[in-house]
């Protein structure tokens, strides 16, 4: 066990990385035109939550790393199997978004992300991710007036 009451540089530029990026988005979606007058939510409302998010847990972060007077241990080891299948979702759902349609991209995104989380259960996961996916893909559709690709599922939805 090794003591060390320095700041650490990596959480210090995760929590700057956060801050930056908070930031660039804040000013970023300032460009975006607004809406006709009858949206219930305008289209700067999202990116505005995204970057006050950002803002405020890269500002908490940033507080505790300068705060922090806790023993720090020796970083772990990354386990690369999960990294690959975490990112190997993230990709998936970039590759197959417009052929596939959104529904299945993140269908099979977030079974991926849940693999690589170690869970049991892989069928359980695959149906979870499903309603999920059909869920978020009705809410901005239909909630929120998005066009999001239908892909595979086009005569169906």
């Amino acid at each position: 066990m090794q003591q060390d009451k320095s700041v650490d540089k990596m959480e210090l530029g995760i929590a700057s990385g956060a801050i930056l990026l908070g930031l660039f988005i804040l000013f970023d979606s300032l460009g975006i035109k607004l809406g006709s007058g009858y949206d219930r939510i305008g289209p700067r409302f999202f990116p505005y939550v995204v970057a006050s998010g950002l803002l405020i847990s890269g500002a908490l972060m940033l507080v505790e790393i300068l705060r922090s007077s806790v023993v720090r241990h020796e970083a772990e080891s990354l386990n690369k199997t999960s990294f690959v299948i975490l990112l190997s979702g993230l990709v998936s759902c970039l590759i197959l978004l417009k052929p596939a349609g959104f529904i299945v991209a993140a269908t099979v995104q977030f079974w991926l992300i849940a693999r690589a989380f170690s869970n049991a259960n892989p069928l359980r996961d695959a149906i979870i991710a499903a309603l999920l996916s059909i869920s978020v893909y009705f809410i901005f559709t239909s909630g929120l007036g998005l066009v999001l690709p239908r892909g595979i599922l086009t005569g169906l939805i």
